[in-house]
């Protein structure tokens, strides 16, 4: 079965970079171990533009996905994008791999 990539885009606002890169690697601590994985890269080209990106084996899997798996999880998503995004603009884009 084909993979699943699902992503979320968006800008972190200049004063709260820092506390975002200490929420964002506590999240990534929460998040290892799953059934699909999880990643968060940093766009050189654009400043503060950051892509959570989430693999699934197949799509089912995407479909199954709850994208609070637990409570503590659940807060700290809602505490960085009410405290650290931009503008709280984010732009998601879900992609389909080609057998």
């Amino acid at each position: 079965m084909a993979r699943v990539i699902f992503s979320a885009e968006y800008q972190v606002s200049d004063d709260k970079i820092e506390i975002y890169l200490e929420k964002i690697s506590k999240l990534k601590t929460l998040m290892a171990g799953r059934e699909y994985e999880y990643v968060v890269f940093r766009d050189e080209k654009r400043k503060n533009y950051f892509e959570e990106i989430y693999i699934f084996k197949n799509s089912e899997d995407f479909e199954n996905f709850d994208d609070v798996p637990t409570e503590e999880i659940g807060n700290l998503v809602y505490d960085i994008t009410s405290t650290c995004i931009a503008d709280k603009k984010v732009q998601y884009k879900t992609l389909y791999e080609v057998d």
